[in-house]
């Protein structure tokens, strides 16, 4: 057991390695997009809009702790700006003749225009922060967490594998229950939602039998009172992935067409699909740019994407995911009887 929770600490380190080591792309940033929206004071500007601030060469050279403390003066400033009282506009009138003439500050002559600045900035330092961010290969790097656990828990015997599959399904369940945020998904839930997603769906499948026997209408009843639950300020991933997707699973498995040649070859080269579509879709991007805006050309740049990806997806299939398969097969044939009786 000592062995296995070493090699469980490796991977979560290798994990997070791995989900940093990503290359950036673009992101909107979030970090204001609370922030209210400055009401009509009748005070007309030309201050910088929201988009349009550039980074000087000294603010582009901001340590960590300066710009912190940069940003959480900004963000009280703008979420202050309808609280704080202002001066009237005869007030800021004389502010402005009288600075130049005996000195001072012209700070509060254009509260709105002040406003547009102090959002901006916030904007433009928040963008990199949030270009560091890679959605898809965080999502990569928890499901090869999942497979690693899974993996070295299955070595360890069944009993391990039982104990890590139940700890990930409440770990995610406690996890949303206490910290969850309305909404979302959030970035911060992308750990325990991938591990209560992976482990349930191993659990459901491992039950399916006696599953099948649960009638479909009860199924369909929990579907629909997940999505109508209620979550007030919680999360409202936690009824969706402990109802409604165990229940669209077992639903899923009773219907008949979804067994017919299309959707098995479909489900087969799944998994490439999922792999290849983005990159594919981010060089077919880079390669051609934005499509003009004609319906002929978007449907055909469509349809060429799709078929792009399945003919890429069948080759994958064929010549990495079936041989490694095997390889896999092979190695587990080859493994202690326990490994053999927890994965059986």
């Amino acid at each position: 057991m000592v062995r296995f929770r070493a090699q469980v600490f490796a991977a979560l380190m290798s994990a997070l390695v791995c989900g940093c080591a990503g290359k950036p792309v673009d992101a909107p940033p979030n970090l204001v997009s609370d922030m209210p929206v400055p009401q009509d004071s009748g005070v007309t500007t030309g201050a910088l809009q929201t988009s349009g601030y550039q980074l000087s060469e000294e603010e582009l050279k901001f340590d960590c702790k300066k710009l912190t403390g940069l940003m959480q003066i900004r963000i009280l400033q703008v979420r202050g700006y309808d609280s704080n009282k202002k001066a009237t506009a005869a007030a800021r009138g004389i502010q402005s003749l009288a600075t130049p003439i005996f000195g001072g500050t012209k700070e509060g002559v254009d509260p709105d225009g002040q406003y547009r600045k102090d959002l901006a900035m916030l904007q433009a330092f928040t963008n990199p922060v949030a270009q560091n961010f890679v959605g898809p290969s965080w999502s990569l790097t928890v499901e090869c967490l999942c497979y690693l656990l899974f993996a070295l828990a299955a070595y360890d015997g069944r009993r391990t594998l039982l104990r890590l599959t139940v700890g990930a399904i409440l770990g995610g369940a406690l996890w949303f229950a206490l910290f969850g945020q309305s909404g979302g998904p959030w970035v911060i839930d992308i750990f325990p939602r991938g591990l209560l997603g992976f482990f349930l769906g191993q659990a459901l499948w491992h039950g399916r039998e006696r599953l099948a026997e649960v009638r479909w209408w009860l199924l369909a009843l929990v579907f629909v009172i997940a999505f109508a639950m209620p979550t007030g300020g919680a999360s409202p991933l936690l009824p969706l992935c402990l109802l409604a997707w165990p229940a669209a699973l077992l639903l899923a498995l009773r219907m008949s067409w979804l067994e017919s040649r299309p959707m098995v070859w479909l489900g087969d080269r799944s998994y490439a699909i999922y792999l290849i579509h983005l990159p594919l879709i981010q060089a077919a991007g880079w390669a051609f740019g934005l499509l003009p805006p004609s319906p002929g050309l978007v449907v055909v740049g469509h349809v060429a994407l799709i078929a792009a990806t399945l003919i890429l997806s069948d080759l994958a299939l064929r010549w990495l995911e079936k041989p490694a398969r095997s390889a896999i097969r092979g190695a587990w044939a080859r493994r202690p009887l326990s490994f053999s009786r927890a994965l059986g």
